[in-house]
């Protein structure tokens, strides 16, 4: 088994229960665009991807080689990227080709294939599809940063710079960076943190020591700024308030960690998180079938924004049909690794 940033991995039951909320709100999220719920999932989901990645990074892999740890962290994020950015091309394709999009299939397809090279969905001209792929390139460069940012031997040098990277980010919503470099450098203090909280062991002993209520109560603290308003959007770099957003969903992030720790995993939320990969980068194909086939059948139900009871069976189903096309997915990435 591969986690999330390409590397074997034991199972660790609150991280699986985390990448599974963490999928099922990605995909709930698209689906119900109109749920009281959106800004309080769109204050975390991303982040929490983020961070776990960095908990799972191990601490002997950021000592060796650059060229070992690419080959490591890329050998699977890359092939993916590559796999699920072809369906992309062959889904716009076909959209083009039967008259359900504005261009010619060769015009559209070539647009999306430099959207592909590009990494990111920033140039609107040049259209990711899927648009979620960006979350893989910034993941691993992300992953390259926190490399490069370890090499550095003052602790308050390394915080110097990923201070640096941060702003640097956050100034990139102005303008687009290729492969999503701009999220990767919002993205980096939560890998560092998620990294941080493995190596140093003790913290994560102080966290989960603390009683349940500390956790339900960082949650809502942390989702304040959400519902005020506040968003963190890291596939934009649009960060409004950084000094009160990114502290407040650490803060939640912090609860969600106190709350699964200790649960024990089961059949269903291990599914999920070894499927978190698939499901992520599958579900909007999966989504556009049911709306299709929904039309045809003469129910014409809008492809986002239902009500939330239509919504949650809508995510079931989504996340159900990407979860049965997992395993011969992952049996053709593995030949690349």
């Amino acid at each position: 088994m591969a986690d999330a940033s390409g590397l074997p991995s034991a199972r660790i039951d609150w991280i699986d229960w985390l990448k599974a909320l963490g999928v099922f709100a990605v995909v709930f999220g698209h689906i119900a665009s109109n749920s009281i719920l959106i800004p309080w999932i769109y204050s975390f989901h991303m982040p929490l991807f983020f961070a776990v990645s960095g908990y799972l990074l191990k601490p002997d892999l950021l000592s060796a080689s650059f060229g070992r740890f690419v080959r490591q962290t890329g050998g699977r994020l890359l092939p993916a990227y590559l796999f699920f950015g072809g369906l992309g091309l062959a889904h716009t394709f076909v959209l083009a080709s039967t008259g359900q999009a504005t261009g010619s299939a060769v015009a559209d397809t070539t647009r999306s294939f430099i959207g592909l090279l590009l990494g990111t969905d920033r140039w609107p001209q040049y259209p990711l599809v899927p648009i979620v792929l960006w979350f893989l390139p910034a993941l691993f460069l992300s992953q390259v940063i926190v490399f490069t940012v370890f090499k550095i031997k003052p602790v308050s040098g390394r915080w110097i710079a990923i201070t640096i990277c941060l702003a640097a980010g956050i100034l990139s919503s102005r303008f687009p960076t290729p492969w999503s470099l701009g999220s990767a450098c919002v993205a980096l203090p939560f890998m560092v943190l998620g990294h941080s909280l493995r190596q140093g062991s003790h913290w994560e002993r102080r966290l989960v020591s603390l009683p349940w209520g500390a956790g339900l109560l960082a949650i809502a603290i942390g989702s304040m700024p959400a519902w005020w308003g506040h968003s963190l959007d890291l596939r934009s770099t649009a960060v409004d308030l950084p000094w009160l957003v990114l502290p407040s969903a650490v803060l939640t992030l912090g609860g969600l960690v106190r709350l699964t720790h200790g649960l024990d995993s089961n059949r269903l939320v291990k599914a999920l998180s070894r499927r978190s990969l698939s499901i992520f980068a599958l579900h909007s194909f999966v989504i556009w079938g049911i709306d299709t086939m929904s039309r045809l059948a003469g129910l014409n139900l809008p492809s986002t924004g239902h009500g939330d009871l239509t919504s949650w069976i809508k995510t079931s189903l989504v996340i159900t049909g990407c979860a049965l096309a997992h395993s011969p997915i992952e049996k053709f990435l593995f030949r690349f690794r």
